[in-house]
């Protein structure tokens, strides 16, 4: 990618779009400021890598939503007004694509990858492209390993929007299926404000006997505090389980107080060590474009995977892009075929923290 090419599409939310319209391109909604910003940055890194290495003379424009789901559907409006943008991607969170998928659809904007696995925004309609499994899968899968670990009941910790909830109500009924019970779930505001509190009822309801495992359905930043809560403020030391989207760097691959010992379920592999095409396609770009410090990085993974599938459509319109994403497209090995759901990959493994802090299979 050409440095003019950068330095624009990092600057894309100061320009007007009739600036950008020159050449096809991929358009982002991230929270680069916020919560979730160590997410938004790795993301971004993954689809530059992407683009590099696919040579694909697409760019990217990079607009911030500060994890707000209101900015992100202006944001997603700016987008959809610029003839440049064909397509979309990696929007963060469940709320904001909630309410940014119908802008996208209302104008024939493709949305290719989504960092959300709720199953509410899987209803099969024209426009969208999932790429990975649902979050109902991960907590299917989460559930099983409980169960065949002896675990008799979990504590549950939430975040308190339309992800967490929906996520803690199918957790609920996945547990009863296979047996094993809850204490009462704690709600955690999605940004972290009464982490302190929260963690604290948990302990009091571990230490009454009521659990004999923790699992934090929050994103990244919240669950690694709350397991420092848990770990080293209250000496917490039972297992912890959380889902696939905080698999940051930091999560991956350093020594992060209180995360050792966390089982985390996948739904991309440990771009590290995983032999597929497109693992080992990823740790070539990494190195190739001296990024070798995201090569531990699934959140970076992801954003290359998403970038991948779009560069390797060769679109340069939204009609190409659909057409493409529709007939089915291969990525480094791996076929992405669009199923009733226009979900085209469903990959999900478990995986622990090991001491050191690297998450090992």
């Amino acid at each position: 990618m050409k440095r003019r090419d950068v330095l624009l599409g990092s600057a894309a939310c100061l320009l007007p779009p009739c600036a950008l319209a020159a050449g096809p391109a991929l358009g982002l909604t991230l929270p680069l400021t916020g919560v979730q910003a160590e997410v938004a940055k790795e993301l971004e890194q993954g689809y530059r890598l992407a683009l590099q290495y696919a040579r694909s003379p697409m760019r990217l424009i990079v607009m911030d939503d500060a994890s707000n789901p209101e900015k992100t559907v202006a944001n997603v409006e700016t987008l959809a007004g610029n003839a440049a943008v064909i397509a979309i991607s990696g929007i963060v969170g469940t709320p904001h694509a909630q309410a940014a998928l119908p802008v996208a659809r209302a104008a024939s904007l493709p949305v290719v990858g989504l960092r959300s696995g709720a199953q509410l925004l899987r209803d099969g309609k024209a426009g969208v492209y999932h790429l990975r499994a649902s979050y109902e899968s991960e907590l299917d899968k989460l559930a099983a390993l409980c169960a065949g670990g002896g675990m008799k009941k979990l504590a549950i910790l939430y975040s308190a929007d339309s992800f967490g909830t929906s996520s803690r109500d199918h957790l609920l009924k996945a547990l009863k299926a296979v047996g094993v019970d809850a204490a009462p779930p704690l709600a955690v505001e999605r940004n972290g404000e009464n982490i302190e509190a929260v963690a604290a009822q948990c302990a009091t309801q571990i230490k009454a006997g009521e659990a004999t495992g923790v699992v934090l359905l929050l994103i990244a930043k919240p669950m690694v505090r709350t397991a420092a809560e848990l770990r080293l403020r209250h000496g917490i030391l039972l297992p912890l389980y959380a889902m696939s989207f905080v698999a940051t760097k930091s999560v991956a691959s350093d020594d992060v107080p209180g995360l050792n010992g966390l089982g985390l379920v996948l739904a991309f592999p440990l771009p590290r060590s995983n032999p597929s095409l497109v693992s080992q396609n990823y740790r070539a770009a990494c190195v190739r474009f001296k990024h070798e410090d995201l090569i531990e990085s699934l959140t970076a993974f992801e954003g290359f995977f998403y970038g991948s599938v779009v560069a390797l459509t060769e679109a340069s319109s939204r009609e190409g892009v659909a057409k493409r994403m529709n007939a089915g497209i291969s990525v480094y090995g791996e076929y992405i075929a669009m199923d009733a759901e226009r979900v085209g990959y469903r990959y999900l493994e478990i995986v622990g923290k090991s001491f050191g802090g690297k998450l090992r299979a």
